[in-house]
Parts: structure tokens; sequence; C-alpha cells
């Protein structure tokens, strides 16, 4: 019986340090002082936001916390194409941007380190082909 209470008690625990993950409409958000917040509660936004094409389809979703963008961020075309990728850090992209064709191939690739362009930068034709290459330190290039 011990066993059971303990087991129940731990269940319990483990569902109330769950943390609520909250799904909007970006059309909710208001962007002010670099921060983006619930319309309705006038406080920074944390969860996720989305927009959507009139078909229906997912046009673009932003991961939030506390105001700031955090985390991935994708936008799509209308026909549900991955369009563009990119990470945040408290608002600021850091690592790995990528944007595509709509015929799905990769049109450029670009690194961040807290906002700022660091390491390889790359832009490719609508065929896939390289087409330029450029690198960065400190969101300067580096001849």
């Amino acid at each position: 019986m011990k066993q059971l209470y303990l087991t129940i008690l731990v269940i319990l625990l483990l569902l109330g340090c769950e943390k609520e993950h909250i799904v909007t409409s970006g059309n909710s958000l208001i962007h002010r002082n670099n921060a983006f917040f619930d319309a309705e509660t006038n406080k920074p936004f944390t969860g996720r936001a989305e927009w959507f094409y009139e078909n229906g389809q997912l046009k673009t979703f932003i991961n939030f916390s506390h105001g700031q963008r955090n985390g991935l961020n994708e936008d799509f075309f209308e026909d549900g194409q991955l369009a563009e990728r990119s990470t945040y850090v408290n608002g600021k992209r850091n690592g790995l941007h990528e944007e595509f064709y709509e015929n799905g191939h990769l049109m450029e690739r670009r690194h961040y380190i807290y906002g700022k362009g660091n390491g390889l930068w790359e832009w490719f034709r609508i065929d896939g082909s390289l087409e330029s290459r450029k690198y960065y330190k400190n969101g300067n290039e580096v001849p």
C-alpha cells in the first residue's frame, strides 16, 4: 500500500512540474519595445505563436520566452513547403539560418552567434548549385 501511495505521489509531482505549453494566434500579439506581448494580458508572451494562410496552411510559427524569440522559428510557402528556418536566443538569431526556394532547393545558409554573422555564409542558385560563399566573424565579413 505504501508503494501505491508513493507511486501516486511521484506521478502527481511530475505532472505538477510540467510547464504549460501555450499556442496562440500570432495576430493576438503586440510588438513594442523589441518584445512581443499578449494583447489580452499585456504581459510578455511565452509560448508558440502561429500564423496561417487563408487556405488554413501554416504560414509561420515562432517560439517565444518572456516576449523574445527563443528556439526554432519556421516560415512556409502556401503549399506547406519550408521557406525559412532560424533559431533564436533572447531575440537574436543564433546558430544556423536557412532559406529555401519554392522548389525545395536551398537558397542561402548563414551562421550566427547571438545576432552576429559568424562562420560560413553560402548562397545557392535555384538549381541548387553554389553561387557564392563568404566568411563572417563578429558580424563583419572576413576577406
